[in-house]
């Protein structure tokens, strides 16, 4: 408890800096229609972004290519207080078949409901996610795992060689 009007404003200061980012994140979303589709701000933060466009032209890749599509994710970056987990997808039209960021999960903690947003969106985004048509490569992080199990059952996750020969010690 502020014993005095300083330690109020100080305080009052504190709670207002703490909120910046949920602020920034709100606005942000509102400043860019579409490239928000999932913004939950209820348990920490759970912001997916992606381009109605790069989406689109995903769309189109399934109906243009033979093979399934090849997706990474990985939740490797800390960002401040907070984890940004990239979904990219191997583009068999581009040289060397480089690859493509799809979306982005911004999020504060790294269990499996956290991770759930992205698949589910992509799920409803993609019309062929959740099929024999996509494969998505992980680490064998568990909250990943059981979050694309529950979402998307029907694609094909397999795990990263480099993080699989780090296990085994290759």
């Amino acid at each position: 408890m502020p014993r005095n009007l300083k330690q109020a404003q100080n305080l009052k200061e504190r709670i207002a800096s703490k909120r910046d980012d949920i602020y920034a994140a709100v606005t942000w979303s509102l400043d860019h229609p579409g490239v928000v589709p999932s913004l939950d701000l209820h348990d920490g933060i759970n912001i997916v972004t992606c381009h109605p466009q790069i989406i689109q032209h995903v769309n189109k890749l399934y109906n243009f290519v033979q093979t399934p599509l090849v997706f990474f994710y990985d939740t490797t970056y800390c960002v401040g207080p907070y984890f940004l987990s990239m979904l990219s997808c191997r583009h068999p039209c581009l040289k060397s078949n480089k690859t493509v960021l799809i979306a982005g999960l911004i999020h504060t903690f790294t269990q499996q409901m956290d991770h759930e947003p992205i698949f589910s969106k992509m799920r409803k985004l993609i019309q062929h996610f959740n099929s024999k048509k996509t494969v998505v490569v992980t680490d064998r992080e568990g909250s990943i795992r059981n979050a694309i199990a529950n979402e998307c059952p029907n694609l094909l996750h397999v795990f990263c060689w480099n993080h699989l020969r780090q296990v085994r010690g290759v």
